[in-house]
């Protein structure tokens, strides 16, 4: 009885969890507003001296659709650099990538996110994931859209580095968290590049 009762306090608990984040998420969506030019373009440059720091063989980013934060110039970069690209390919709930090349097509996917057409699927492992997020703390803690796409990702991948892009007013000081969250090494916005320390990587 004792245990029957231990498990419905730990569901209740998980519970109130993820409504906590249901209602934070609905909150940030509604005054979110894509971000001028100069500020993405800012936050892109911070991301792109930490690729320039950590050298990563393959950088796997989401492709924004606004108003999230961009990440074309981030790519750019990468192809430019000789750094091999993938993309997610937004088919079924389980995550899968495809190769992104210069000319790689696009159209519009899931929720009008940008995926890639014809294009050849990895299914190696990345250095760098660029992923979305509602907010974050400067500890790490992130908060997706609800999906738990990136969740896994990161659980496949849990040598790659984790970087996460969002607004500096998105940065707030404390998120809830469930047990299966993981945490990201670098939290990027507008103004700054926070080095998370959640774990120690590239030398921070």
């Amino acid at each position: 009885m004792r245990m029957t009762e231990e498990r419905h306090a730990v569901s209740a608990e998980f519970n109130g969890i993820r409504e906590q984040k249901c209602v934070l998420r609905q909150q940030i969506l509604a005054v979110r507003r894509p971000s001028g030019t100069k500020s993405n373009l800012r936050r892109q440059e911070f991301v792109v001296d930490l690729i320039t720091q950590l050298q990563p063989t393959v950088v796997a980013s989401y492709l924004d659709v606004v108003p999230e934060p961009a990440t074309s110039a981030i790519v750019a970069a990468c192809h430019k650099k000789g750094i091999s690209v993938a993309a997610p390919l937004l088919r079924g709930t389980q995550p899968r990538w495809a190769t992104l090349t210069p000319g790689t097509q696009l159209e519009p996917g899931w929720a009008g996110i940008p995926t890639p057409l014809n294009a050849e699927e990895f299914t190696g492992f990345a250095d760098l994931v660029v992923c979305s997020a509602l907010a974050a703390t400067a500890s790490g803690w992130r908060l997706g859209v609800g999906g738990g796409w990136f969740d896994q990702v990161f659980q496949a991948w849990p040598g790659a580095v984790r970087c996460g892009l969002i607004n500096e007013s998105e940065l707030l000081d404390s998120l809830p968290v469930e047990p299966h969250d993981l945490a990201l090494d670098y939290v990027v916005t507008e103004q700054r590049c926070i080095a998370t320390r959640a774990r120690r990587v590239g030398g921070s």
